[in-house]
């Protein structure tokens, strides 16, 4: 019986066999070769190698490895559903794609747009977008004011100073503010009363 040592030895000597029969083919005839070592049992199935009689250069036939490869690339796409996977708009969004409105005031050279304050169950919901115009991420701090029509008012906080926004995106959310203390009342009015931005 051999031994795992003996068994190595043969594979490489298969292999070694396999790589000089392969080059020994010429132009006009394919060389064929089966290689078989004694030493290996009986059920072992021999290996056979190929090269092409008109190539230059000798190749071995993997005919059964790309047959296998096309079969998976078919099942592949047979299994992609139909239709368009990404329709509408792939763009990064701009201020305006929130659907918030038109903006009521801007501060940080339009960076930073205030839109339309309204209460919703007893909360003042303020939206806001924050788009860096600039090449470097920035960081912003707004404080708006939103007053109601019978002179009542409250102050509302935005800080970016956790993750920044990065050159070229928007970032679109909806300040709450609570006017329990002083409730405000008619037509609402938003005012960015300070900014800053700080690019890092």
């Amino acid at each position: 019986m051999p031994t795992s040592a003996t068994k190595v030895v043969s594979a490489l000597t298969v292999s070694a066999a396999a790589i000089l029969l392969t080059a020994c083919g010429t132009d006009h005839e394919p060389a064929k070769a089966v290689v078989k070592p004694s030493d290996q049992p009986s059920t072992t199935t021999p290996l056979v190698v190929e090269t092409g009689g008109t190539s230059s250069s000798p190749t071995a036939s993997v005919a059964s490895g790309d047959h296998a490869r096309q079969e998976e690339q078919q099942r592949r796409k047979a299994s992609v559903p139909k239709g368009h996977p990404v329709e509408g708009k792939t763009t990064i969004p701009s201020p305006e794609d929130y659907g918030y409105g038109k903006p009521g005031g801007s501060a940080e050279n339009g960076d930073v747009l205030v839109y339309e304050p309204k209460k919703e169950n007893g909360l003042l919901r303020i939206p806001v977008t924050v788009t860096n115009h600039g090449d470097k991420r920035a960081f912003y701090k707004v404080t708006i004011t939103l007053t109601g029509s019978n002179g009542s008012s409250v102050t509302a906080y935005l800080d970016t100073s956790t993750t920044g926004v990065y050159p070229g995106t928007t970032w679109p959310t909806e300040l709450n503010a609570d006017d329990t203390a002083h409730p405000l009342s008619g037509k609402l009015k938003a005012t960015i009363t300070s900014s800053s931005r700080q690019e890092r």
